[in-house]
C-alpha cells in the first residue's frame, strides 16, 4: 500500500506540473490528504460490516481506481485542456483545470485511506509493525518513481505503478475471481502503455516551441524524456543543417 500511494502520488505531481503548471504540481499533496481523509472516515463512520471483507474489496480496488484515474487525467487533457503551457495560461481555464484534476485524482485516495485505517485498526497490537512497513513501503515509492521516469520514461513508470496495484490482489490468492479480473485489467492496462493508446502525452510542437523565434514553423519533437525537473523535449527544426537541434525544457 505505501508503494503503490506514494509512488501515484509522485506520479502525479510530475504529471499536473505538466498540465498546470510547475507552481501548481504542489496541489497533488492537498488532493492526497483529502482523498486519505474520506477514506479514513468512511471507514470508521460509514461502515459497520465485516473488516476482513471490507480489506478484500479495497484491495481488489485499487488497480482499478488507479487506472481508471490516470486514464481520467489523459482523457480531460486530451478533450478539455489540450494545450499545457504555462506561457498560454488564463486564471478561468486553470482553475478549471485544478477542479477536474483535482475531483479524478481523489478516488484511489480514498481507498488508500480506508485501506490503511482497516489495517491499522483491526491489528492495533501490530500497529508499530505495520506503521514500520507503511513507512518503508513509502521510501522505495518515493525512490522508484523518479528512477523509473528518468531512466524508462512515463509509460514504464505507470506500468510499473499499475503492477503494484495488482500485487495487492494477490494476498486473496491467485484462483480468486478477483485476481483473474485485475490481471485482465493490468494486461489491458500495459497494452495500452505500450501501444501509446490513451496513456501518451501528445504535446504541441510549435507551440512547445514558441519561445524560439526560428523554430515556431516547423519544429518537431524527436524524443522526449522525464527526469526529476521537467518534461524535456529534443526538438529539431528544418532547413538549417548546423544547430537544428534544441532542447525545450517544460
Amino acid at each position: 500500500v505505501g508503494v503503490a500511494s506514494l509512488m501515484f502520488e509522485l506520479l502525479q505531481v510530475r504529471l499536473l506540473s505538466l498540465l498546470i503548471g510547475k507552481s501548481m504540481d504542489v496541489l497533488a499533496i492537498p488532493i492526497a490528504l483529502l482523498g486519505l481523509a474520506i477514506g479514513s472516515m468512511f471507514r470508521h463512520f460509514v461502515f459497520k460490516g465485516d473488516p476482513e471483507v471490507l480489506l478484500r474489496r479495497l484491495c481488489i480496488a485499487v488497480l482499478p481506481t488507479m487506472a481508471v484515474s490516470t486514464l481520467a487525467v489523459f482523457t480531460i487533457a486530451s478533450l478539455a485542456f489540450p494545450q499545457v503551457h504555462v506561457t498560454i495560461a488564463t486564471p478561468s481555464t486553470e482553475a478549471g483545470k485544478v477542479l477536474a484534476y483535482g475531483a479524478v485524482n481523489l478516488p484511489p485516495y480514498m481507498v488508500f485511506g480506508a485501506l490503511l485505517s482497516t489495517l491499522f485498526s483491526t491489528t492495533p497490537e501490530r500497529i508499530g509493525t505495520l506503521y514500520f512497513f507503511d513507512l518503508l513501503g513509502a521510501a522505495v515509492g518515493c525512490a522508484m518513481a523518479p528512477i523509473m521516469l528518468t531512466l524508462l520514461g512515463l509509460p514504464a513508470a505507470l506500468g510499473l505503478l499499475f503492477t503494484a496495484g495488482f500485487l495487492l490482489t494477490l494476498i486473496y490468492g491467485l484462483q480468486s475471481r478477483a485476481a483473474m479480473a485485475n490481471g485482465g485489467v493490468l494486461v489491458v492496462c500495459l497494452g495500452m502503455l505500450a501501444t501509446g493508446v490513451g496513456f501518451e502525452e501528445h504535446v504541441e510542437p510549435n507551440t512547445l516551441a514558441r519561445v524560439f523565434r526560428d523554430l515556431r514553423k516547423g519544429a518537431r519533437e524527436v524524443d522526449v524524456r522525464w527526469n526529476a525537473i521537467a518534461r524535456t523535449s529534443l526538438m529539431t527544426r528544418a532547413g538549417k543543417p548546423s544547430h537544428r537541434h534544441v532542447i525545450v525544457q517544460d
